[in-house]
């Protein structure tokens, strides 16, 4: 039990680490591109002055060629970086979907051993901080094995998911229904 929990801490340290990296990247992201499209905004308009210029001659066409091809080279990393932001949140997505299934039974739809224990640690601990009593209670089903043996392994989810819902109803603030077994 000790290694389980030292693997599970370990795993919600590299979740933090991983959104925390996430949100960084999106950051830095947001920001180059915020500061490349100010500067490609910035170049554009000195081109359009320079090319204005009648008298700048060949030269000044030039170099309003580079600055137009710069421009469009800012713009192009611009919409790279827009790309890379929206990866970011789409991960994040993905990754807070992640931690939540982590934390749910996907037969019953309840919440598993692991949320089940985390909750009950906190509870544990507010109880005895209030100095409270708490109570645990454990469900079973009898010969559940020989629902599987008989009726097969599909009647047997049907059984599990119907008991589940049954005592999904009665969950509130003080009273929560998790699957502990499976």
């Amino acid at each position: 039990h000790q290694e389980m929990d030292s693997g599970e801490e370990a795993i919600e340290r590299l979740m933090t680490k991983l959104e925390e990296n996430l949100d960084a990247f999106a950051h830095t992201s947001r920001a180059a591109r915020t500061a490349t499209s100010d500067y490609s905004t910035q170049i554009e308009r000195h081109v359009e002055e320079l090319e204005q210029e009648q008298e700048a001659g060949q030269i000044v066409a030039n170099l309003a060629a580079i600055a137009r091809a710069m421009a469009e080279r800012t713009r192009k990393v611009e919409h790279d970086m827009r790309k890379s932001e929206e990866e970011a949140k789409s991960l994040r997505l993905s990754l807070a979907k992640a931690r939540r299934d982590a934390d749910v039974d996907h037969l019953t739809g309840l919440p598993n051993r692991r949320a089940f224990e985390t909750l009950l640690e906190t509870h544990h601990r507010e109880a005895q901080a209030a100095i409270e009593p708490l109570s645990v209670a454990f469900c079973d089903i009898d010969h559940f094995k020989r629902v599987n043996d008989t009726h097969g392994h599909d009647a047997g989810d049907r059984v599990i998911r119907t008991i589940g819902e049954t005592l999904a109803r009665i969950t509130n603030e003080n009273c929560h229904v998790a699957r502990h077994g499976g």
